[in-house]
């Protein structure tokens, strides 16, 4: 069941020709029947974007796509996507992960790969790669990965990842702590990432505190302020000489006011 929550709304076939750059393939493809481009996107339009896959037409593209550039990776992905046979899928996604680490279809599928083998660690490593080298990889990604963080069994694995300081985490943290329903393990998130010294940012911290109070976890707001000043005690008066000046307004900060 955890490792359901890595997938989430991942529909391959479906759903990821947001992430191509094609508007008329079906033009291009009347127009240039040999470029091995337009057929790797003609193929991937016909797996992707009908109710019912043309996969034989598909398949026929991509192996003509591939008969003029073997190395065409949108040529493979459509091949994969068509392909009703595992063994042969699994091994043309695996040459298309080799020869690119930008394309967000092979890396999706990767995912989906490592979690449908139980590999917390890998599916994971995979979000990381589509992270880092994909412009659309946050907006499909980032809901997936703020649902799992409800799951006490994926938590330890996130926040492992969070910990090595992805250049996406600080968005990541910031929608997290917007739009995360499960506010006790967000909080317990930030308190682990804190302790070892990771920057969770300004803003998330800010919307996090303001969720935690709205919500009355007044435990967990305190708990992710304590990680945040070591030696904080809970009954005394911090601050009491008004020389600082947080970045972050905590409840546990003076606030000036002009009234």
């Amino acid at each position: 069941m955890a490792l359901v929550l890595l997938v989430g709304a991942l529909a391959v076939r479906h759903s990821l020709g947001m992430a191509l750059a094609t508007k008329r393939p079906e033009l291009a493809l009347q127009l240039d029947r040999e470029n091995a481009t337009v057929l790797a996107q003609a193929a991937l339009t016909l797996v992707q974007g009908e109710a019912t896959p043309q996969r034989r037409k598909a398949l026929d593209l991509a192996r003509a796509a591939l008969a003029r550039d073997a190395g065409n990776v949108n040529a493979l992905a459509a091949f994969g996507l068509a392909s009703d046979k595992p063994k042969q899928v699994a091994a043309v996604f695996t040459v298309a992960d080799r020869l690119s680490r930008r394309n967000l279809i092979v890396q999706v599928w990767m995912i989906e790969n490592a979690v449908a083998k139980g590999d917390v660690s890998g599916a994971l490593r995979q979000y990381d790669i589509a992270l880092r080298t994909s412009r659309a990889a946050p907006s499909m990604l980032f809901p997936v990965l703020v649902d799992a963080t409800s799951n006490d069994q994926l938590l330890p694995a996130i926040a492992k990842t969070l910990a090595q300081r992805p250049l996406w985490g600080g968005l990541y943290l910031q929608q997290l702590a917007q739009s995360g329903k499960d506010l006790h393990r967000i909080a317990l998130l930030f308190t682990i990432l804190k302790q070892q010294g990771v920057a969770t940012g300004a803003a998330a911290d800010t919307a996090l505190y303001t969720r935690l109070l709205e919500a009355q976890l007044f435990d967990d707001a305190w708990k992710v302020y304590a990680s945040d000043h070591r030696g904080a005690q809970h009954a005394a008066v911090r601050g009491d000489t008004f020389g600082e000046d947080p970045v972050v307004k905590t409840p546990y900060d003076w606030q000036l006011s002009d009234n």
